[in-house]
């Protein structure tokens, strides 16, 4: 479960699929031990290759099975999530930018998404314009994330600690929300990790929902 934009749920149908097929090329494709592509969100950049295995794990989780607890927005949490969907804008424009042009299976699920979402004026999968996929790319971010207060660490650290405070409550970003740390797991850990991590996104990326889990539910506290 994730706190989003529209409420506490979970991704369905395509727009789980979407992002599930994003995180998996994300973390079979672009991320390795040797040399990290960068995503261009600093949060998720600055991580070692397992912290980001595991970050990932934890928002397919929370974002795919309705029986994991509801994690506490963090930046490198929010970051990661940034992180898919700026994978998702370049696999995008790389579909509209193919010649031939005969793939147009990414702009389907982003264009299904979006009016599962009620968003308006969505483009056909064979549409070329760019911009036009790059808007429906951030309506599909905006319905997980609030904002995007997981690019502005550098604003508060340069900030004397009085107007760090300050601007913090402002802007509604709690005291932890730039110091939570990843984790960091052990190799045998990481190589788990990351395969129920694949695993997940593949199950997902099928149906567009995962089968369910044989975890307990917690029990909710009471009072």
């Amino acid at each position: 479960m994730w706190h989003t934009a529209d409420g506490d749920r979970v991704l369905r149908g395509a727009e789980a699929k979407v992002f599930a097929e994003s995180l998996l090329d994300l973390a079979q494709n672009e991320l390795v031990e040797d040399g990290d592509y960068p995503t261009g969100i600093p949060v998720f950049d600055s991580l070692t290759y397992p912290q980001k295995i595991t970050i990932l794990s934890q928002v397919a989780h929370a974002l795919f099975r309705e029986e994991v607890p509801m994690p506490e927005l963090t930046a490198v949490l929010e970051g990661a999530v940034g992180a898919v969907f700026q994978v998702l804008r370049c696999l995008v424009e790389d579909e509209v930018e193919a010649v031939p042009d005969s793939d147009k299976s990414l702009r389907n699920l982003v264009s299904r998404a979006c009016r599962n979402l009620g968003v308006e004026e969505v483009p056909c999968p064979s549409h070329r314009g760019i911009e036009d996929w790059r808007f429906c790319v951030d309506c599909l971010h905006d319905a997980i994330l609030w904002d995007i207060d997981y690019l502005g660490e550098s604003i508060f650290t340069d900030l004397p600690p009085e107007q760090s405070r300050a601007l913090k409550q402002n802007m509604d970003v709690s005291d932890g929300y730039f110091l939570a740390i990843a984790p960091d797991p052990t190799p045998k850990q990481m190589t788990g990790l990351f395969a129920v991590l694949t695993s997940l996104c593949q199950e997902v990326a099928e149906d567009g929902r995962p089968r369910k889990s044989t975890v307990r539910k917690p029990r909710r506290p009471r009072g």
